[in-house]
């Protein structure tokens, strides 16, 4: 015999891994599994960008406002100095506003580390984010820029099922 183990719907939050069966509302289990936040280790992989598309400009053409994965508020600022470079103020502490927000430097193909506020389950941290400005080319030839974010961190626990196993 072999053992059966039902299909399951799996959902990862940032602190919290949850297991739903689909077996039905009469057979539904839930398990919950603690998971500890790594902050240690990167994510190589591109996982989502910066949205300006929907944004209001500021006060010219050489600002953007737009929102990072998650909500984050994020602002871009065009330097004179410099093509290609840009300050960026992130609401790091979530509450909305870029006032007394820390202002970073990112020029074309070059990355910073920010630390975020993120809340769940009545707690609370600052997790690391990686912002990538990354040029290319488009079909026309006209270069083109995007800011990636992806998260520096990941969150990590173990899940041990026991499965008893009737052998004939």
């Amino acid at each position: 015999m072999r053992a059966q183990l039902h299909a399951t719907r799996l959902t990862v939050s940032t602190a919290l891994l949850c297991l739903n069966s689909l077996a039905g509302p009469q057979q539904s289990e839930r398990i919950t599994l603690p998971l500890q936040l790594n902050t240690r280790v990167g994510q190589e992989m591109v996982v989502a960008w910066i949205d300006f598309s929907t944004s209001e400009t500021g006060t010219s053409s050489r600002v953007r406002l737009g929102r990072a994965p998650g909500g984050t508020l994020v602002r871009i600022e065009e330097t004179s100095d410099t093509p290609r470079r840009y300050t960026i103020t992130l609401d790091s502490s979530g509450d909305g506003n870029l006032a007394n927000q820390r202002s970073y430097t990112l020029s074309a193909d070059s990355s910073i580390e920010v630390l975020v506020k993120r809340r769940w389950n009545n707690k609370q941290a600052f997790l690391p984010y990686i912002v990538t400005l990354s040029s290319h080319l488009d079909a026309n030839g006209k270069v083109t820029e995007t800011f990636y974010w992806r998260p520096n961190y990941r969150a990590e626990g173990r899940l041990r099922i026991n499965v008893a196993t009737p052998f004939s």
